[in-house]
């Protein structure tokens, strides 16, 4: 800062913009990236390529290293400031941070041409070094937005199937079963002997002798296990599956029935909604023929927020196969017994939706319930008729 002060000292504002202008001018018209039709994002490309050069010194080195430029180009320092910025208390940074990182994964190819999303060194750029801690940091970015500002707009957004996807690959590329742990061929910045790297930095474009060379006629280290890699990557496992088990509210982190909302803006019946909804989250397809309507349920106040309206149906097919995990959250069978029993159950379902709706199956009940804020809930039968064919234990 010193040595910047003393150069331009005494310099007016005019002069100093002149100069700035030349300087970058050679730059700055050295090729450029248009985009068609959108003037918005030309603007912030145009900015952003003059805040990078302008903040390259004489000496090629980037003083964005000592400003908030430096967090939006590294997928580790941006995701661990952003994070343990909200953690204390200050979040701005992980609400702009975590929209931007998973709109910019880096796009990798592998020798064969293909292409595949993943959370590396650099954000928004296959021009980077594959660190495997990549993934760990995309996944502790969107956890600590949700979980420090109770937003899950971007969840909703649909960002987990990607992240599940380079999860996947994570796993099946560096867990090693013979050995029960993670590995990698990365240590910190520096490639080892089995990557395709060693021996070269990607982000500066130079050879220079790894750090981890072996030393006489030892032989080079081409993979190691690094306690890093390993708690990293059972933290990130833990974050994941507290992602999946429910990804949406109402009834967040809470096993209930697959359903939504019905799409009244389009006419839409409550038939046709519980057939869309059975093939969005389960893969099901249905017709309304295949439904039994077993339950109508009205609350009042629900977790003291809103009211709600719900059609309770049967699905008289029956299920083959397990439904993958979806955003929505994980799909699990449990036996009817093991529901009076089972943790995390929405209250209103395990006081009475459930016991009715096991005591109407083939029949049909009405129901509603007033949710106090102390707990209470009030509720009245308002209809029932039962299957006479059916038997209590089916």
């Amino acid at each position: 800062m010193q040595r910047v002060v003393r150069k331009f000292a005494g310099w007016t504002l005019p002069q100093f913009i002149s100069h700035t202008e030349q300087t970058l001018g050679p730059v700055l018209n050295h090729g450029s990236i248009s985009v068609a039709n959108d003037p918005d994002l030309q603007r912030v490309l145009d900015i952003n390529k003059r805040l990078l050069w302008s903040n390259l010194d004489d000496g090629g080195s980037c003083s964005g290293a000592m400003n908030r430029i430096y967090h939006l180009i590294w997928v580790r320092d941006g995701a661990m400031a952003a994070a343990t910025m909200a953690r204390a208390g200050w979040l701005d940074p992980v609400r702009i941070w975590t929209p931007f990182l998973m709109a910019n994964p880096s796009v990798m190819r592998d020798e064969a041409g293909h292409e595949r999303k993943e959370y590396s060194q650099l954000v928004g750029s296959r021009w980077s070094k594959s660190e495997d801690d990549g993934i760990y940091y995309a996944f502790l970015s969107l956890y600590t937005l949700i979980q420090t500002t109770g937003d899950d707009t971007l969840l909703e957004s649909g960002v987990l199937p990607d992240l599940l996807a380079n999860l996947d690959s994570t796993i099946a590329s560096r867990f090693k079963p013979e050995v029960g742990l993670f590995g990698s061929n990365v240590i910190g910045e520096d490639c080892l002997a089995d990557n395709p790297y060693y021996g070269y930095d990607v982000v500066t474009g130079a050879f220079a002798a790894s750090h981890h060379q072996p030393k006489g006629n030892g032989p080079a280290i081409a993979f190691a296990y690094s306690l890093y890699q390993n708690i990293n990557m059972y933290n990130c496992l833990r974050m994941a599956h507290l992602l999946i088990e429910r990804a949406q509210e109402p009834n967040r982190g809470l096993w209930s029935p697959s359903g939504g909302k019905l799409h009244t803006h389009e006419g839409e019946s409550p038939y046709v909604c519980a057939c869309r909804e059975a093939f969005e989250e389960l893969g099901i397809r249905l017709v309304p023929s295949d439904l039994h309507l077993t339950g109508l349920v009205s609350e009042h106040g629900y977790q003291g927020q809103t009211h709600w309206l719900m059609f309770l149906f049967e699905i008289r097919p029956r299920i083959q196969a397990l439904p993958p995990p979806h955003p929505e959250g994980r799909f699990q069978f449990f036996r009817r017994d093991a529901l009076t029993t089972l943790a995390h159950l929405p209250r209103t379902d395990c006081e009475r939706i459930w016991p009715w709706f096991w005591q109407h199956r083939g029949g049909f009940f009405a129901a509603h319930c007033h949710c106090h804020a102390d707990g209470n809930d009030d509720w009245t039968l308002e209809e029932a008729y039962a299957n006479p064919t059916r038997t209590a234990d089916h």
